[in-house]
């Protein structure tokens, strides 16, 4: 993907895909040619590469989809391995499995204006080869569509047989439960996973390891699964990204990744609402609106004979300890006959929210 194959043009992005998130990790100078300016670069290193994370809904409690922006930038070593964790959600992969035609379960995207009547075009996705026992769903990263000029750019069919019909990438994603996250990783092809009778991959090592030109790389997951947002303002992930080591002598690259790595750290801000806390007068435990004798006498009825249940047990919890027992109707007492400690919050007199939480469970009370 050299640069003296084409006259190359000031870049613009224009992506067939919506993207969350924008590609300006890192500045890209008008003659794509050039290696940007590393100095603006988050974290910075000499190595230019970078990404930068967003999700296609914000909206906490809700689905959504992972997009990272990344920059792999001209005569820069590009990402030979990448490791996303995300650190809360749920990644629901219960209904991923190997099916023909194979299930794509995410994709990435390169897609930019070279000053040809084409755009260079590179659309991967990833296809799933195999579910584990434990969950882990294992993918193909494959170039499905390109064109001619991608093609006269690289010099090369990248979907040829020699080129592993567009095999890129392997990986894998494990969901680490309700609520907890997961973790997406692939790598670049080594010499024992290329397909038999290949002898690259779908690109070169030699055009990983020094591209002629920035391209832009929009990876988008999961497009099979449902990733549901944490409830909660923000959603923490780290990526870290290992260089190509382009040597195809094992004594050199034994691994298609070198040891240099960058590893971003993100949060991304998620639009949460709390939801409203139901409201009820503490002590009126028939919800009756009334304090009375008929209150303690509805709780002791519950608790020992088998009564009605409590459509409200925050208001039948008297003194708020998070438990429904004797000593709540005779708080009640004590307050309304005795001359004793009122009704914790939000009190006897007026409807409010628990200022405490609990477990005692869901609360229907018409104020």
């Amino acid at each position: 993907m050299r640069a003296t194959v084409l006259l190359l043009v000031s870049v613009v992005l224009q992506l067939r895909v919506l993207s969350a998130v924008e590609f300006d990790c890192v500045e890209i100078p008008a003659d794509i040619r050039q290696t940007p300016d590393c100095s603006a670069n988050p974290d910075f290193s000499f190595w230019c590469s970078c990404l930068k994370s967003g999700l296609t809904s914000d909206k906490a409690g809700q689905p959504s989809q992972l997009q990272q922006a990344i920059i792999d930038a001209a005569g820069q070593p590009t990402i030979g391995r990448q490791v996303i964790t995300v650190s809360g959600g749920t990644l629901d992969l219960s209904g991923v499995d190997v099916t023909d035609p194979l299930t794509e379960i995410g994709d990435l995207l390169i897609e930019q204006e070279i000053g040809q009547a084409e755009k260079f075009l590179l659309d991967c996705r990833m296809l799933v080869t195999g579910v584990e026992n434990d969950g882990t769903v294992n993918f193909d990263i494959v170039l499905v569509e390109t064109n001619r000029t991608s093609i006269a750019v690289l010099g090369y069919d990248p979907t040829d047989a020699n080129h592993a019909n567009g095999l890129f990438f392997t990986g894998s994603v494990k969901s680490f439960g309700v609520s907890s996250g997961f973790e997406l990783s692939y790598q670049y092809l080594t010499q024992d996973t290329l397909p038999l009778g290949s002898t690259h991959a779908a690109l070169e090592r030699g055009d990983l390891q020094d591209p002629g030109f920035s391209v832009p790389v929009l990876l988008t997951f999961p497009s099979a699964g449902v990733f549901t947002l944490p409830r909660a303002t923000s959603l923490d992930l780290e990526s870290t990204i290992t260089q190509i080591c382009a040597n195809l002598d094992p004594a050199v690259c034994p691994e298609p990744v070198l040891t240099e790595q960058r590893i971003f750290t993100e949060t991304l801000t998620l639009d949460f609402v709390e939801p409203p806390k139901e409201q009820f007068r503490r002590a009126d435990a028939n919800g009756d609106k009334t304090i009375d004798l008929s209150d303690a006498v509805a709780t002791l009825d519950f608790l020992f004979l088998g009564g009605t249940p409590l459509a409200c047990p925050d208001s039948a919890d008297v003194n708020d300890d998070n438990t429904l027992d004797i000593t709540d109707a005779v708080s009640s007492l004590e307050f309304q006959f005795l001359g004793g400690p009122a009704p914790a919050q939000p009190g006897p007199g007026n409807c409010g929210p628990d200022p405490t939480n609990d477990t005692l469970g869901t609360c229907t009370y018409n104020c």
